[in-house]
């Protein structure tokens, strides 16, 4: 059975953006001082890509594995808005909770604590790290200003801008995912 258009694009579109940010990380680690790779947001735009790859491929997922995780998607979505700002701010998230897990095993590996800490934190359904990582993530546009200035951080929001561009007009089913969420749910209803 043929695959809808934005499926077949998706299967092109989203590997090739991935590989296109991959490229860009390798490419900056081994010419660290080459010219736009030395840009700082760089790796925030690199990120930032990745997961909106992340997102939209796991609408391809078979439903039951899919289905878990578009429900956890969606709530993260949801806390921070839709959009380009939604995505930005959950792999904003995403890259602090990988800081902080790596912060805590370089820390020294303790098993006993790191057990203790991990249910500790299950138990309370959160931790510290984890709701300053939360808050971190939906005031990212501040920070980066802040920290980039102001015409950094336009350049940043018009290339997350642009691949959110070439996606709605390549695969408009499967971006309704991050830009309307219920539009998507009515889209499954019919199909």
């Amino acid at each position: 059975m043929p695959r809808p258009p934005a499926t077949a694009h998706a299967l092109v579109l989203l590997p090739a953006l991935a590989a296109v940010a991959v490229a860009l990380l390798l490419a900056r680690r081994l010419l660290p001082e080459a010219g736009p790779l030395a840009h700082p947001l760089l790796p925030l735009w690199c990120a930032f890509v990745l997961t909106y790859v992340g997102v939209l491929s796991v609408s391809l997922l078979p439903k039951p594995l899919g289905g878990a995780i578009d429900r956890f998607l969606d709530r993260h979505l949801q806390q921070w808005g839709l959009g380009v700002y939604g995505v930005v701010a959950l792999s904003f998230f995403l890259r602090l909770e990988a800081q902080s897990l790596l912060a805590s095993l370089q820390g020294g590996f303790d098993g006993a604590d790191f057990a203790q800490s991990m249910l500790r934190d299950w138990l309370l359904g959160f931790s510290a790290d984890s709701l300053r990582n939360l808050v971190s993530a939906a005031i990212w546009p501040a920070r980066l200003i802040q920290q980039h200035g102001v015409f950094a951080f336009l350049g940043f929001l018009g290339a997350a801008s642009a691949v959110f561009a070439l996606g709605r007009r390549l695969m408009p089913e499967l971006q309704t995912r991050v830009e309307d969420p219920a539009k998507q749910d009515e889209n499954e209803a019919v199909g």
